[in-house]
């Protein structure tokens, strides 16, 4: 790392406010001198200045830019309770702190000053900016699409704009509390800013809590490329994704040339064009023979094609490069079973820490203790997969349904079946829960 410049005291210190404890032990509430009071909950969602809670604190990301900044404009991507704008603000002429939740814009207003403070979803079209420093910190977690968190970080930023990332890292065994739906590892943070059209310059942290990184926006008609085809994809539009990730396929980057066959290879499966997705795979591997996702994606290829030792084998070397390649270890999970391995309900575990926010893998694993009997367990999996406040099906609420209704939670179970038979009226599986509720029936085998 570079030499350290001084940075300001940051004026903010002085305005922290005092936090009062409520009946609920993770809910406090923020008093300020002004007289206005908000409420500041402990939990992973977000951190807040002198208070300790579930989230990781992230000033010294915050710390890394300043250190930089001397004058324009600064864009605050996240920014939470404000304590990273305010620090910036004592180093830029302009800082931009974008925040999805009213009530913590409400803090950071109060703790700030000097900062434009912009209520947004991140994951939609940013403010025009152009700024010359930009910051993403414990936000890609957060978020259903981090790739398009990162593709409008680069249209709302200068071609010679300094950006730092700082993610959760990944770890095998993670446990993951909601909003907070993935961790990153190091390979994989590389390959999603190459996607979004940035460029990883160096490493601030590889391991340990974070992955952190410098990074800056490309110009240039690969990286555009990239960016037009993952757009494309993201719509549904596979036919268009592929001609643009052939055209960047072309590049001279070694890293793009790989990031555009594996596009390739996604949407040729989409489009079923089987053969073709192979022969992109395997040219990504020869671009990148130690790229943990090329290994998953022909794994879960074999797996679509029955090829289940094929699979196995695939996905255990894309652990092995990754230990916490999400799409290998569902796919592993997937085979082991498949196998008749002893191990199956340990790797199904194993690729729920990776992905909790997956609803495919959820049920798979509340399977696994319902077919032991363990019911209770079973619910828990599927209500920590609602804590993500997603849209999720009538089949989800009967299943819950009949879970809670097994576990002798009756009236829990009637709640699931009223919210199943909203969402699906004529669906026989949600009368079938509804008349065994009425009688009290056992679930059927």
């Amino acid at each position: 790392m570079k030499a350290h410049v001084s940075i300001q005291p940051d004026p903010d210190r002085g305005r922290e406010p005092t936090y009062v404890g409520s009946a609920q032990r993770k809910e406090v509430y923020a008093h300020f001198k002004s007289g206005v009071i908000v409420r500041s909950p402990r939990t992973r969602s977000r951190a807040y200045p002198g208070l300790r809670g579930g989230a990781p604190p992230t000033r010294a990301f915050y710390a890394e830019l300043a250190r930089g900044v001397r004058g324009g404009t600064c864009l605050d991507v996240g920014a939470g309770a404000g304590e990273g704008s305010a620090l910036l603000a004592t180093r830029a002429d302009r800082v931009v702190a974008l925040e999805r939740d009213a009530e913590t814009l409400v803090f950071a207003k109060e703790f700030t000053h000097d900062v434009e403070l912009i209520r947004h979803d991140v994951q939609t079209t940013f403010p025009e900016l152009q700024a010359q420093h930009a910051i993403v910190a414990d936000v890609l977690g957060h978020v259903q699409r981090p790739l398009d968190v990162l593709m409008h970080l680069r249209q709302a930023t200068s071609a010679d704009a300094r950006i730092v990332i700082a993610e959760p890292c990944a770890v095998v065994g993670q446990r993951l509390s909601a909003p907070l739906r993935r961790a990153f590892s190091a390979q994989e943070m590389q390959r999603l800013l190459r996607r979004a059209g940035l460029v990883h310059e160096r490493w601030i942290l590889e391991r340990g809590t974070f992955v952190a990184c410098w990074a800056r926006p490309e110009r240039s008609l690969w990286a555009d490329a990239l960016v037009e085809a993952a757009r494309a994809e993201a719509s549904g539009q596979h036919a268009v994704a592929l001609d643009a990730f052939t055209r960047a396929a072309e590049s001279d980057d070694e890293q793009q040339k790989h990031e555009a066959f594996l596009g390739q290879a996604r949407n040729a499966i989409a489009l079923r064009r089987g053969d073709a997705a192979v022969r992109s795979l395997h040219a990504a591997q020869a671009t990148d023979p130690e790229c943990a996702a090329t290994y998953a994606a022909l794994a879960e290829l074999a797996l679509l094609t029955d090829d289940t030792e094929g699979a196995f084998g695939l996905g255990i070397r894309a652990l092995e490069i990754d230990p916490t390649e999400r799409t290998a270890a569902r796919v592993v999970a997937h085979a082991v079973e498949r196998l008749g391995h002893p191990d199956a309900p340990a790797a199904w575990r194993t690729a729920l820490s990776l992905a909790p926010d997956r609803g495919d893998v959820a049920s798979e694993v509340a399977r696994v203790f319902a077919e032991r009997g363990d019911y209770a367990n079973a619910v828990h999996v599927l209500e920590r997969l609602r804590a993500y406040g997603d849209a999720l099906g009538a089949e989800f609420h009967t299943t819950l349904g009949w879970l809670l209704l097994t576990d002798g939670r009756i009236a829990d179970a009637r709640l699931e079946a009223e919210i199943a038979v909203q969402l699906a009226p004529e669906d026989d599986a949600v009368a079938e829960l509804w008349g065994a509720i009425r009688t009290g029936s056992k679930p059927p085998q």
